[in-house]
């Protein structure tokens, strides 16, 4: 009963994605039985299917969630919706204009810039909170898009890499979440 569970679920409900993932570490078993086969692919793909799923809460443990930060009242009412990461770069460590003069006058080492940014260069994307001081950068908390967000984000870019600001439904979505 058991060996037929396995071969229809290594048959029948396997992917051939995953089931050429294995096909390397089979052939090392290319003398043995059929049933051993089996067994060695079940394990393998349970193995690897731990340490996806291991991966995604790690991954969700480390990125944290929107409410934390929500409680933050100061924290929330110091982000700086219209900055960029070019405008944070010129502003703190170039000496560029980007926004008039008198807003670049005003800066020294303790001014601070807290702003969210859109990282791409890694997938999926990661919504990022950033401060920064000075020459010092901060990452304040990594965040996830809902996926149909996420897609449409990409193809506005044209799912080129990078580190974008955050606007458009970006924004709105992220001010509701926010309550602001």
């Amino acid at each position: 009963m058991f060996l037929s569970l396995c071969l229809m679920f290594c048959l029948v409900i396997l992917p051939s994605r995953t089931a050429s993932l294995f096909k390397p570490y089979l052939l090392i078993f290319k003398g043995f039985p059929l049933a051993l086969k089996i067994r060695v692919w079940f394990l393998l793909y349970s193995l690897w299917n731990i340490c996806r799923i291991s991966l995604i809460l790690l991954m969700e443990a480390v990125m944290g969630s929107l409410k934390d930060i929500k409680k933050n009242f100061s924290l929330i009412n110091s982000v700086d919706w219209d900055m960029t990461p070019e405008e944070a770069i010129a502003l703190h460590l170039e000496w560029g204009p980007l926004r008039s003069q008198a807003y670049y006058n005003s800066r020294d080492n303790t001014n601070e810039t807290v702003y969210f940014v859109i990282n791409t260069w890694k997938k999926p994307p990661v919504l990022t909170l950033v401060r920064r001081k000075g020459f010092d950068s901060e990452d304040l908390g990594n965040f996830r898009l809902p996926e149909n967000l996420e897609a449409e984000f990409m193809k506005g870019i044209g799912q080129y890499k990078g580190v974008y600001a955050v606007e458009g439904k970006v924004r709105e979505w992220l001010k509701k979440e926010l309550e602001i």
